[in-house]
């Protein structure tokens, strides 16, 4: 009885002696997180921003990580640079026929390497890739495509407009595996992984970031689609000018004709305005509105527009 009482004792004088240790090493551990942040370091910034972001501790999982994408971005600087973070939108049901899968979304955020080390900040904490202060966001299967200010987030959040969904804002981090986040290293592994997306889009996105590859397959995808739409221009404006000439020819007709005419005139004209707009806006997708071949043609369709006249027209 004696001996159980003595441990119980013991054990007591322990844990406190545990937790008043506990609290100090706390206290110790803040002291040293607001000195790094302060401009104080241990000399290793992979250190620094781990102990700040990781409550004082340096989590060797972590810092091997960060270790290997350091590594992987040697003699890499001038060569593109991609993270690919696949987010589950909307988890599967299980049902009694089985489990439905998960409903995800990719989004690709492409950048061209500027440095070759992580951009790491302890003040207001941040890592990132070294990608020049700018980098292209783009939703796979959708040709919304966006230029960012900064440098891509190895993690970081962003609101989820840049997906084209405004309820919730995603997160993500280099260290989790939920959501996927799948870095590419490189400009041949990135334009290989990318070659799905169109070679459109692909050349869109370099473009932006003011990289020119010399690729021919990039190449001739933009100039066939400048050729397509250069097309559809010209034709707008050959129906444009039969429609000029319709109007003209009802003022010689009688009042019910032409009113039937005028009618069947602003139908025309509507519709056309429409489709110029659908081909005008695809052409801004893909950043060609200023291209040589299609900029003038535009301004025609656009001037042509403004100045045609109906008596029915508002």
């Amino acid at each position: 009885m004696t001996d159980v009482l003595n441990l119980q004792r013991i054990i007591a004088v322990t844990e406190e002696s545990v937790r008043a240790g506990q609290e100090e090493l706390g206290v110790l551990r803040r002291q040293l997180i607001n000195a790094i942040k302060a401009g104080d370091t241990t000399g290793d910034l992979i250190r620094d921003y781990l102990t700040v972001t990781h409550g004082g501790v340096v989590p060797p999982e972590r810092e091997k990580i960060l270790r290997d994408i350091t590594d992987q971005l040697r003699n890499k600087s001038g060569e593109l640079v991609m993270v690919q973070v696949t987010l589950v939108i909307r988890e599967g049901e299980s049902g009694y026929f089985g489990s439905e899968p998960d409903e995800t979304e990719s989004l690709a955020l492409l950048g061209m390497l500027g440095g070759e080390t992580l951009v790491l900040n302890c003040a207001d904490p941040q890592c990132a890739l070294p990608t020049g202060g700018k980098y292209i966001v783009f939703q796979n299967h959708s040709n919304e495509i966006k230029l960012m200010e900064g440098n891509i987030p190895l993690v970081s959040h962003f609101d989820a407009d840049l997906a084209g969904r405004n309820s919730a804002i995603y997160y993500w981090n280099i260290f989790d595996h939920t959501p996927q986040v799948e870095l590419i290293i490189g400009t041949e592994l990135v334009l290989v992984h990318l070659h799905f997306n169109g070679l459109l889009l692909v050349d869109t996105a370099l473009r932006m970031l003011g990289v020119e590859t010399g690729r021919e397959d990039l190449l001739k995808a933009r100039e066939e689609f400048i050729l397509v739409y250069q097309r559809d221009f010209n034709l707008e404006l050959a129906r444009l000018n039969v429609l000029k000439a319709e109007l003209a020819a009802t003022i010689i007709m009688p009042i019910g004709d032409r009113e039937r005419c005028l009618k069947k005139f602003e139908a025309s004209v509507g519709e056309l305005r429409a489709r110029v707009a659908k081909s005008v806006d695809k052409v801004k997708a893909y950043h060609l509105e200023n291209d040589p071949a299609l900029a003038p043609l535009i301004a025609q369709l656009h001037d042509a527009l403004a100045k045609i006249e109906s008596p029915l027209l508002p």
